[in-house]
């Protein structure tokens, strides 16, 4: 490569890497200029990255419409199995707001399918994707169950969607929580069964 040519190369190279640093100003500044220029840059994107966290941490209505859970509550669970009665357990629920009202945390005791039974939930709305999200554990499963969703004021229904895979092939399913009033809400569970939508499990919770 002739000399020109190699000029030529450095030449365009640094040229791409001063658009690549965001520099810019006429080509007699200073290093030190073009140092606290990007520094200066630097720094203001960093304030604008935790200003939008800041905005986006904060608890607003959406938080609020989830503390009407808060309490103590008992759990009347209905298993639908087949064209038969469904199947009856009794349980306890304890709702407390968590992490400075961000979160609403769920303990629940009881039975499922005549064993005992213990979960945890935590649900909350996610300010980015303007969905409520939702993170459920228990002691049948070693598995985390997550799901996003959204909510109707008209019906006060959040409805969650999602896949269940805990054995066997995967299971989408739909979960509707209604708030009936403050005193009661209704958690039904709908999944897909040989390809249409059947309602296998509902909740109810009344206020203690």
């Amino acid at each position: 490569m002739s000399k020109c040519s190699w000029t030529l190369c450095r030449l365009f190279l640094c040229g791409l890497l001063g658009c690549c640093l965001g520099l810019s100003g006429a080509a007699t500044a200073s290093p030190r200029a073009d140092k606290a220029s990007s520094k200066a840059a630097s720094q203001m994107s960093q304030e604008q990255m935790m200003a939008e966290l800041a905005k986006l941490a904060t608890p607003g209505p959406n938080h609020e419409l989830l503390k009407k859970l808060v309490g103590s509550w008992k759990a009347v669970t209905k298993i639908y199995e087949g064209s038969g009665e469904p199947q009856t357990s009794e349980g306890t629920a304890e709702y407390t707001s968590v992490l400075g009202g961000r979160f609403v945390k769920q303990e629940y005791h009881g039975t499922f399918m005549g064993q005992p039974f213990e979960g945890l939930g935590l649900t909350g709305y996610d300010n980015k994707k303007h969905k409520f999200v939702t993170l459920w554990i228990d002691d049948m499963s070693t598995s985390m169950l997550p799901h996003d969703g959204n909510y109707d004021p008209k019906s006060r229904e959040f409805t969650y969607k999602g896949v269940m895979d805990l054995a066997g092939p995967p299971v989408r399913y739909r979960m509707v929580i209604k708030l009936v009033d403050d005193n009661t809400h209704v958690l039904s569970w709908h999944e897909m069964r040989a390809g249409k939508e059947v309602k296998t499990m509902e909740i109810t919770y009344t206020r203690k």
